[in-house]
């Protein structure tokens, strides 16, 4: 665990320009799995410290790292949170029309894994943070915070952290940058991750079948499905889902599979 804290330069040193560092940050491979936004957190803690903001970067485990950033205010009021994740889904493995990685600006768009999940938003909050230092005459009543985490997009390691930390201590608002059509969103559904897990018995095709493992998850996943969770209708939300993200099972085609595991995304509107 590596954490760094820096004193800033002064207020309004450098440029920022969010289209350049966002084309720097897309070309960052930080997929979440395997994880690793190191180099990203890295390239964030620098360009705060060149807008005159005080930075901590937290390489809390090998290759992941937060980045806590902190405009100060009068401290009469809780602070404002802003945050963004460092990391991104997976390329996935269809072929992309143009590299991934690339941060590429065609007719006014920029290209690229987390051009949009969310590194647009880590570029909108470090230039917005900027503005605001450089603001010295109209000094804010409450801090703001720019709380850039990792490990967002398999197990929420960096939020976990600020939150053994102590950070939710001192949130009066919370904006989270996550993609909404730029549109304010003020509710969204809760994440239930759950793992089913089926073992059957060993056997060859060609003898003793044994007990199919990937068979018993099907069986399980049809019934799944025709579940109804039982939630009160939310205003602007509509209703709960089930959806199966991956599935592990087998070691050969010729073998019947004695293990079968599926990992299940469920999202739940706010109870009453």
């Amino acid at each position: 665990m590596t954490t760094i804290t820096a004193q800033a330069k002064s207020a309004g040193k450098d440029h920022f320009d969010p289209v350049r560092f966002l084309q720097q940050v897309v070309a960052i491979d930080s997929c979440d799995p395997p994880g690793g936004e190191l180099e990203v957190a890295q390239l964030v803690h620098r360009e705060l410290l060149g807008l005159g903001i005080e930075s901590e970067l937290d390489e809390f485990l090998p290759g992941w790292a937060n980045v806590l950033g902190r405009i100060r205010g009068t401290g009469e009021k809780p602070a404002l949170v802003l945050s963004s994740h460092m990391d991104t889904v997976p390329v996935g493995t269809v072929p992309w029309q143009r590299m991934p990685f690339s941060g590429e600006i065609e007719n006014g768009r920029l290209y690229g894994r987390g051009a949009t999940d969310m590194k647009s938003a880590l570029a909108a909050m470090i230039a917005a943070a900027g503005r605001l230092a450089t603001a010295a005459d109209n000094r804010l009543k409450g801090d703001v915070i720019l709380a850039f985490t990792a490990g967002e997009s398999a197990n929420l390691l960096g939020a976990r952290r600020f939150a053994e930390g102590g950070l939710k201590k001192e949130i009066g608002a919370f904006l989270c940058g996550e993609p909404s059509d730029l549109d304010v969103v003020i509710v969204e559904k809760a994440a239930l991750w759950l793992r089913a897990t089926a073992t059957g018995r060993l056997g060859h095709v060609s003898g003793e079948a044994g007990v199919n493992a990937i068979e018993l998850i099907h069986s399980f996943l049809s019934r799944l499905y025709d579940m109804k969770l039982a939630f009160p209708a939310h205003p602007l939300l509509d209703e709960p889902t089930i959806r199966v993200g991956r599935i592990q099972g087998g070691s050969a085609v010729n073998l019947t599979p004695d293990h079968c595991a599926v990992d299940i995304d469920i999202r739940l509107p706010p109870g009453r």
